[in-house]
Protein backbone atom coordinates (compact mmCIF):
# COMPACT_ATOMS: atom_id res chain seq x y z
CA UNK A 1 0.00 0.00 0.00
CA UNK A 2 2.69 2.53 1.03
CA UNK A 3 4.88 1.39 -1.82
CA UNK A 4 2.17 2.07 -4.40
CA UNK A 5 1.68 5.58 -2.97
CA UNK A 6 5.45 6.12 -3.05
CA UNK A 7 5.58 4.93 -6.67
CA UNK A 8 2.76 7.31 -7.56
CA UNK A 9 4.69 10.31 -6.22
CA UNK A 10 8.00 9.19 -7.74
CA UNK A 11 6.41 8.58 -11.19
CA UNK A 12 9.22 6.43 -12.56
CA UNK A 13 11.89 8.98 -11.65
CA UNK A 14 10.12 11.93 -13.26
CA UNK A 15 8.20 12.88 -10.13
CA UNK A 16 10.49 15.71 -9.09
CA UNK A 17 10.05 17.45 -12.45
CA UNK A 18 6.31 16.87 -12.53
CA UNK A 19 5.67 18.06 -8.97
CA UNK A 20 7.91 21.12 -9.36
CA UNK A 21 6.09 22.04 -12.57
CA UNK A 22 2.74 21.48 -10.88
CA UNK A 23 3.74 23.61 -7.89
CA UNK A 24 5.15 26.39 -10.05
CA UNK A 25 1.99 26.42 -12.17
CA UNK A 26 -0.13 26.65 -9.04
CA UNK A 27 1.93 29.56 -7.67
CA UNK A 28 1.72 31.44 -10.98
CA UNK A 29 -2.03 30.89 -11.28
CA UNK A 30 -2.57 31.98 -7.67
CA UNK A 31 -0.52 35.13 -8.33
CA UNK A 32 -2.56 35.91 -11.43
CA UNK A 33 -5.76 35.40 -9.45
CA UNK A 34 -4.63 37.81 -6.71
CA UNK A 35 -3.50 40.36 -9.30
CA UNK A 36 -6.87 40.12 -11.08
CA UNK A 37 -8.78 40.67 -7.84
CA UNK A 38 -6.64 43.72 -6.99
CA UNK A 39 -7.09 45.19 -10.47
CA UNK A 40 -10.84 44.57 -10.30
CA UNK A 41 -11.14 46.35 -6.95
CA UNK A 42 -9.03 49.26 -8.18
CA UNK A 43 -11.12 49.58 -11.35
CA UNK A 44 -14.31 49.38 -9.34
CA UNK A 45 -13.09 52.23 -7.09
CA UNK A 46 -12.07 54.35 -10.10
CA UNK A 47 -15.50 53.81 -11.68
CA UNK A 48 -17.22 54.79 -8.45
CA UNK A 49 -15.12 57.97 -8.24
CA UNK A 50 -15.98 58.87 -11.84
CA UNK A 51 -19.68 58.30 -11.23
CA UNK A 52 -19.55 60.62 -8.21
CA UNK A 53 -17.72 63.23 -10.27
CA UNK A 54 -20.32 63.03 -13.07
CA UNK A 55 -23.18 63.42 -10.59
CA UNK A 56 -21.50 66.50 -9.10
CA UNK A 57 -20.90 68.02 -12.55
CA UNK A 58 -24.58 67.55 -13.45
CA UNK A 59 -25.68 69.75 -10.55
Amino acid sequence: MLESIYNYFIMDGYGIFIWVAFGLSFVILAGLFVQSIRLFRSSEKALEDLQIQVRQDEK
